[in-house]
């Protein structure tokens, strides 16, 4: 349940023209298809 104006629709829509992935640094990197742009992860605080 993520507020109006949320990017969560646009991430899962995003997450099938993944076409590569990375871990660096204690990040993941997810590379889009196309120069779609890359999501980028890291780790929540403790």
């Amino acid at each position: 349940m993520c507020p109006s104006k949320s990017l969560s629709d646009r991430f899962i829509r995003g997450l099938g023209d993944v076409r590569s992935y990375l871990f660096r640094g204690g990040r993941l990197y997810l590379s889009l298809m196309a120069d779609g742009g890359v999501y980028e992860f890291e780790p929540m605080p403790r």
